[in-house]
């Protein structure tokens, strides 16, 4: 992902893995990080398998939902625009070419209308592929409002990663 660099990824406690594990928090958690000193930012992801319906075509991806205000999380995209609206979508390349979907396209999952805004590289995970949608939006397709998966900590200018990390095992209960 072209995002902003972070220090840390903050999961649910056992999380060992962003695909193969699942991670549940609550949203409200990110005062608690954002408290910790030395925190510039935590900014949530929610991640969730999604059927993405092109016409009678089914596909299954990984969707990444993002706070759309937050320049943590946004992939690098190569086409269109990083900007996500609800309702938009930014698809990885190689999907969106197997697919034969562009930007301005539309294509639907679990009865919403998703419109094409981006092409993301570095997305392509072999058998699966990322795509990116607003936090929102993710939250009310999963039926989970207030619950995100991870949090992505951005450290306040001359803060160590590493000290960051232990001021963050200290005072966090997730």
């Amino acid at each position: 992902m072209a995002s902003r660099p972070v220090a840390a990824w903050v999961a649910q406690a056992s999380t060992t893995n962003f695909i193969k594990s699942q991670s549940l928090i609550p949203t409200r958690v990110a005062e608690t990080l954002r408290a910790v000193r030395g925190v510039a930012e935590a900014t949530p992801l929610l991640r969730l398998i999604l059927q993405l319906e092109i016409g009678a075509r089914r596909v299954s991806t990984i969707a990444v939902g993002f706070d759309s205000r937050s320049l943590a999380g946004r992939p690098r995209v190569v086409e269109g625009s990083d900007r996500l609206e609800p309702g938009g979508i930014i698809l990885d390349q190689v999907l969106a070419r197997r697919l034969s979907l562009g930007v301005g396209d539309s294509l639907r999952s679990q009865g919403r209308t998703f419109r094409v805004t981006g092409l993301s590289r570095g997305t392509n995970l072999l058998l699966t592929q990322l795509v990116f949608i607003t936090l929102d939006d993710a939250g009310e397709l999963a039926g989970f409002p207030g619950i995100t998966s991870f949090f992505l900590v951005r450290g306040d200018s001359g803060v160590d990663g590493s000290t960051l990390v232990k001021r963050l095992r200290d005072g966090c209960p997730t």
